[in-house]
């Protein structure tokens, strides 16, 4: 996956990398990369919001292209993992965070899979000399789920890449990608 960012102050950071996303929030290479200047973004303003590529091997021309390709009598999920191999965490996050307008648009949905906009209220506590960030993944105001067990990661290329509900009975988004 890869990140974009800008702050308020116009400071920008780009990268791809490893991402992970956890009922608890979100961390990885891209994030403790970005860690200083979303955790500035975040006690500044009270929140950041960076863009997430889903696709970042694939021009924005190229998701929009087979996103319009006639998918038949194919769910938009089918479609998608057949079209783009968009599946699993990567395609949890786009029904987590889109709305239902902007997921049966074509040109939204394709810009989404290319800049998934991710906000970001608070930055987490450390959990190893390693986390500089973690944040909370909010919908709305309510968390997605409650904390998980670091060893319920699975990596985005599993055949079962949402583990099992939570105590909640949501299932939690937890992968690796």
């Amino acid at each position: 996956m890869a990140i974009r960012f800008t702050d308020s102050e116009g400071r920008s950071f780009s990268r791809t990398g490893e991402f992970i996303a956890t009922a608890n929030g979100v961390e990885g290479s891209l994030i403790y990369a970005a860690s200083s200047l979303l955790r500035d973004e975040i006690a500044k303003n009270g929140s950041a919001t960076f863009l997430l590529d889903l696709l970042p091997h694939k021009s924005a021309e190229q998701v929009l292209v087979e996103v319009r390709h006639p998918r038949g009598s194919s769910s938009l999920s089918s479609h998608l993992k057949s079209r783009l191999s968009l599946e699993g965490i990567k395609a949890a996050m786009l029904h987590e965070l889109l709305d239902k307008d902007a997921i049966n648009d074509p040109v939204k949905l394709a810009h989404a899979i290319k800049g998934l906009p991710v906000k970001l209220w608070q930055p987490g506590r450390l959990t190893k000399p390693s986390a500089a960030l973690v944040a909370c993944f909010l919908k709305g105001r309510t968390p997605i789920c409650k904390p998980m067990r670091p060893q319920t990661r699975q990596s985005c290329h599993s055949p079962c890449s949402v583990p099992a509900k939570c105590s909640t009975g949501r299932r939690p988004l937890a992968a690796t990608c």
